[in-house]
């Protein structure tokens, strides 16, 4: 996220139930500190993609103190162990340890990503996930 003002960009603030905590369980929040005019970067890992997806339709375009929020998917990159044929032994790496073709993009497609569109998507596939299971179950 980006455009949080300072005394929301807290990690003790930002897992509270009245703010990111309320839309999932957080794994990771990494504040980047505000370097001259920069806004304040904060990173939130959820440990599902639904409960991201939530956030995000929910924080985007919202205002702190007449800041515009703006919410959206974090870059995908691959582990470095990965990279070079080795094995993770990271408990709980953030990073990719297999080649997926939806996180490659190329110079002559247009790079365009409508996180509004992707978290919706996610959403709309739990929901029919669970509607499948109370079925079944």
């Amino acid at each position: 996220m980006n455009g949080l003002s300072p005394k929301l960009a807290q990690e003790k603030i930002l897992r509270k139930l009245e703010y990111m905590g309320q839309y999932g369980q957080i794994k990771k929040i990494i504040v980047n500190p505000r370097r001259g005019n920069e806004e304040i970067g904060v990173y939130v890992s959820y440990e599902y993609p639904v409960e991201a997806s939530l956030a995000i339709l929910s924080v985007d375009a919202y205002f702190d103190d007449d800041n515009h929020i703006r919410a959206f998917y974090g870059s995908t990159k691959y582990c470095n162990s990965f990279l070079r044929k080795l094995d993770c032994f990271k408990k709980d790496c953030p990073y990719l340890h297999d080649w997926d073709e939806k996180f490659e993009f190329h110079k002559d497609k247009k790079f365009f990503i409508d996180y509004r569109e992707i978290a919706i998507s996610i959403i709309s596939e739990q929901i029919k996930l669970n509607q499948y299971l109370k079925i079944i179950l």
